[in-house]
């Protein structure tokens, strides 16, 4: 499917888990691999309509109803095997991430950066986000553009959200913590604790902004994510 979206010439890539396996060597074999019923695209806006065409040509069924009511947004498709979920420019679940300019920047996949912001915005990780963000941080260093984890992409976006950040750090600590249910090796465990550490530090000496630090005066009196109910498939 990701080939036959790049042959169209239509701007859209890859996110999820499966996007994640493709970019990481350790999910797709040993303790973090596993199997994959759903597919995650983003798309820029421009291209969700050639997207649906292309998604119907290869035999996916679009949810009409949910899709004419919420089309600007997002889009669902199935197929017997398989349930496509397409966000359009954006992705917005308990925190929102604009990832219209972000299309371009590797083949097929969202970046890094952001495959690891998508799972570090989820509020009740479970078992599968840990595998999944605990695969980029294990495989792949911390840099300041997008040739490894773009530090710099994650810092800016938390240093300016403080809700984002109230999330995103209490996730990467459960994250070390889960991790134990894995059966990850020793040199993948150390090299966990040491990214966990690294990604934590410097988010925590990022200098905020004046719309951080007036939010974080507020703090938890005034709910700081959404709870999205789950779409039905």
């Amino acid at each position: 499917m990701a080939k036959a979206i790049d042959d169209a010439g239509i701007d859209a890539r890859l996110f999820g888990g499966i996007a994640i396996a493709l970019q990481c060597h350790i999910a797709r074999s040993g303790r973090l691999q596993r199997t994959y019923a759903d597919l995650d695209v983003i798309v820029k806006r421009r291209a969700a309509g050639a997207l649906s065409d292309v998604m119907v040509d290869l035999g996916y069924r679009p949810a009409e109803r949910f899709n004419t009511l919420h089309g600007r947004a997002r889009l669902l498709f199935e197929s017997d095997v398989t349930h496509v979920d397409v966000f359009v420019n954006q992705f917005e679940m308990c925190h929102f991430l604009d990832l219209g300019g972000r299309l371009d920047v590797v083949p097929f996949t969202l970046p890094l950066a952001d495959l690891l912001l998508t799972k570090l915005q989820v509020a009740e990780l479970n078992l599968k986000d840990v595998s999944d963000a605990s695969a980029i941080l294990i495989d792949h260093d911390l840099t300041p553009d997008d040739t490894g984890i773009n530090l710099t992409r994650c810092v800016s976006l938390l240093a300016s959200d403080w809700g984002w950040w109230r999330t995103a750090t209490e996730n990467i600590g459960k994250i070390e913590n889960l991790a134990t249910e894995l059966g990850l090796d020793a040199p993948q465990i150390i090299r966990l604790k040491e990214q966990r550490a690294a990604l934590s530090t410097a988010i925590e000496e990022a200098p905020k902004t004046m719309r951080w630090r007036a939010r974080a005066k507020v703090g938890e009196r005034v709910a700081w994510r959404n709870d999205p109910e789950e779409v039905a498939h």
